[in-house]
């Protein structure tokens, strides 16, 4: 009875164990999937392009050389970019605007108007720009948002990453305190979420 009760067991186990090797198997076609999207790669230089911002003016980001520039990928209708919209608004535009520096929001396949009406109804300042046809969006990546790509001061990419949770945001913030503020090498995250 024993036996019996054992072998019971072990086959009851078994589709536990299928499931959690598709589980990690996913996860690994994922996150290959998403670096499978990535056009541009760290390190080298941001791919050329402008946009036309909300207020009407073109910006060409070489005319942002000089500055440390988090372009941001996003959709109105993309809930990670939702969220972290907030983050963008308060934990990075707000606390380095008088630096050199800028945040460039790029609205992926969405019009002036939406885009206007999105940054409206969120209370957003940071300047945002369509990309209707996903131009500017394709030099970078053929899917995934929210992504956010770094430029430092000489052009270059030095940080790329898809999706919105704490750790991405302290990471995005640790990499522009280090372009900001070279010699602070102690850098530790600070709250974000007080």
């Amino acid at each position: 009875m024993n036996h019996v009760h054992s072998k019971l067991l072990s086959l009851m186990e078994l589709p536990m164990k299928w499931f959690r090797a598709g589980g990690l198997l996913l996860l690994f076609c994922i996150t290959l999937t998403a670096r499978e999207s990535e056009l541009t790669e760290t390190g080298q230089q941001v791919p050329d392009f402008s946009v036309v911002i909300l207020e009407g003016r073109e910006v060409h980001i070489r005319d942002l050389r000089g500055r440390v520039v988090p372009i941001n990928f996003f959709a109105t209708w993309c809930g990670p970019c939702n969220r972290e919209m907030p983050h963008l608004e308060n934990d990075i535009w707000q606390v380095y605007k008088d630096r050199p520096f800028t945040v460039l929001s790029i609205a992926r396949e969405h019009t002036m108007e939406e885009t206007a009406a999105f940054r409206d109804e969120k209370g957003l300042t940071f300047p945002m720009a369509p990309d209707p046809d996903r131009s500017v969006y394709g030099l970078f990546a053929s899917m995934y948002i929210p992504r956010n790509i770094l430029v430092d001061p000489q052009g270059k990419i030095v940080y790329q990453e898809t999706g919105f949770d704490e750790e991405k945001l302290k990471d995005l913030l640790r990499q522009i305190d280090s372009l900001l503020n070279p010699s602070n090498n102690s850098w530790s995250p600070r709250e974000v979420y007080e």
